[in-house]
């Protein structure tokens, strides 16, 4: 039953009824003291009730359209015409219909049918703007949803976009890391391809909403430093650094792989000898901050834009959809090292965005 009522007031029918009973209740209440008996009051509510609803639909759907659509010629000319003919039938009604139930007979006195008119149609014009007043914030309000539904559905596209560039990106540096080691004849290019797989896997089944659990991106970030372990070998010296409670927390997919992915691939494979890359994770007070420096060689001094690529583009890309406001992002280029350290707030309303996995 309640749930009959609820669709019910969200229907149109629902509308279209509280909108009878409210301008019946709006005469009734304030004509109830005015005459004599109560059933009277019904009876003369009820009699003006079809002139009242025609003032108040005539409004809404034959003045009020041509100005939601801007067409002001249009809209000036149906009201004036709105306004003669709402005057003329307030005249008829008064006259032929609401008097002659009150008397008995028609009211053809000009002076009385003007005083008894003009009430009738100032009352049922406040009335009129009342509903148009509300059917207009309807409007309003419909083409907000209309519009944020059509701004979430642009910025999850723009984001789905992004992380899939992300998969290619990371997929081609990883196979050629692969090849690499298969044209050596590596042992270690089976465990390459299986740790790869585990990735993939996670990338293909776990990133398809809109976050994903804080300590199963940072596991993800530990497997793929365990991969690029197995390529480099001992010349590269890595440091992984993570503290604070990262169980409760949530975090856009794929957000932080990029900035490591970013340091092997321009700072160890640049390099012929020894490589270092230090990875730091703190999370504090719902905020994280995440450091990594690598070493670069020395021919990368000074040309900070050959240094990142499609990777980090993208990563600033995201982070302006997803934390436009709560994140801070600095990279700094020196003469033997890279440094990129990004401080976010993991508490943003990330969660409602529409998820859109048939693009995934």
């Amino acid at each position: 039953m309640r749930s009959f009522f609820t669709r019910l007031i969200h229907s149109r029918l629902g509308w279209h009824l509280l909108l009878w009973i409210v301008t019946f209740s709006v005469f009734f209440l304030s004509h109830v003291r005015l005459l004599p008996t109560i059933t009277k009051t019904v009876h003369v509510g009820l009699l003006l009730l079809p002139y009242r609803l025609a003032l108040i639909y005539g409004a809404l759907y034959w003045v009020l359209p041509p100005a939601l659509r801007k067409e002001s010629r249009l809209f000036i000319s149906r009201l004036v015409i709105y306004l003669l003919v709402g005057m003329l039938l307030g005249f008829f009604w008064i006259g032929y219909v609401l008097y002659p139930y009150d008397t008995g007979q028609l009211l053809l006195f000009p002076g009385k049918q003007v005083i008894f008119n003009f009430t009738a149609w100032t009352n049922g014009l406040l009335l009129v703007g009342i509903v148009v007043s509300i059917e207009l914030y309807r409007f309003w309000y419909s083409r907000e949803r209309a519009n944020q539904q059509l701004a979430n559905e642009t910025l999850m596209i723009s984001l789905q976009v992004l992380k899939a560039q992300v998969h290619p990106h990371f997929l081609f540096n990883t196979l050629n890391n692969v090849y690499s080691l298969a044209l050596k004849e590596s042992p270690l290019a089976p465990d390459m391809v299986q740790k790869l797989s585990g990735l993939l896997g996670y990338m293909i089944h776990e990133c398809n909403t809109p976050t994903v659990l804080l300590t199963n991106e940072i596991q993800f970030l530990r497997n793929y430093i365990d991969l690029e372990k197995l390529r480099y070998g001992p010349r590269l010296q890595i440091n992984t650094t993570i503290h604070g409670d990262s169980d409760a927390h949530q975090i856009a997919p794929l957000l932080l792989m990029p900035f490591v992915e970013n340091a092997f691939k321009h700072g160890a494979a640049k390099q012929i000898g020894s490589a270092q890359i230090e990875v730091a994770l703190f999370v504090a007070n719902d905020q994280l901050t995440f450091k990594v420096h690598n070493s670069l060689d020395s021919s990368f001094a000074g040309l900070p834009n050959g240094v990142g690529g499609i990777g980090l583009s993208n990563v600033q890309k995201r982070l302006s959809l997803l934390y436009p406001s709560t994140h801070s992002l600095t990279i700094r280029p020196e003469t033997d090292r890279f440094t990129i350290e990004l401080t976010l707030l993991l508490n943003p309303k990330l969660s409602q965005l529409p998820t859109m996995t048939a693009l995934n």
